[in-house]
């Protein structure tokens, strides 16, 4: 299994660590640094860029300031990397998403599963960050797993039920009424029938 050179990971942290300070008021430099992760965020997270893109793993990764930070983060606190309170305030729903928003997945998918695939994503996305921080799979193997699920939930979920068939009711003399047995069935069969 291939190692990451020490300068090479050293690189990435002076990168990362650059783009956090960098002010927010500053964007031309930090598209510039966002694109130099972004140019080697197949390498360094190669199922997290399967899964969501190079572009959204990248601004991920410099958010959460690390890959090893971003394995840290919760699937629910996931969908909010990147979320400004601003954007969201006309929507009454409670929907936030942050970078996950610009997936592919999530911007095909029809205004009412966005909330149920945004979730999901979320999710498979941790767990690819996972995968990457421990070097699991290099290959990027698994994000394609989990975005071929992800695509056959959405699917599946877009297929419209099948209609109930009503079910015909019994004949009223088919149905045997419950017998009672025991200590209780015999006392009355005394007292009655002798």
């Amino acid at each position: 299994m291939d190692t990451l050179s020490d300068s090479f990971t050293a690189d990435l942290d002076e990168l990362f660590h650059h783009v956090l300070e960098e002010d927010n008021n500053n964007t031309e430099h930090m598209e510039k640094d966002i694109d130099g992760v972004e140019s080697r965020i197949g390498y360094i997270a190669p199922n997290l860029s399967a899964l969501v893109g190079s572009e959204v793993a990248a601004k991920l990764v410099v958010t959460a300031g690390s890959l090893s930070a971003l394995a840290l983060v919760p699937s629910c606190n996931f969908q909010l990397l990147g979320a400004n309170k601003m954007n969201n305030v006309a929507c009454f729903s409670g929907f936030r998403v942050g970078y996950l928003e610009h997936t592919e997945i999530l911007q095909g998918t029809p205004l009412s599963l966005k909330w149920r695939v945004c979730r999901l994503l979320a999710a498979k996305s941790s767990l690819a960050a996972r995968f990457d921080s421990k070097r699991g799979d290099p290959s990027g193997r698994i994000g394609t797993i989990f975005r071929a699920d992800i695509q056959k939930k959405i699917k599946k979920w877009q297929v419209r039920p099948s209609a109930k068939q009503p079910k015909p009711l019994l004949d009223p003399d088919s149905q045997s009424e419950m017998k009672r047995g025991g200590r209780r069935l015999r006392m009355k069969n005394r007292r009655y029938y002798g």
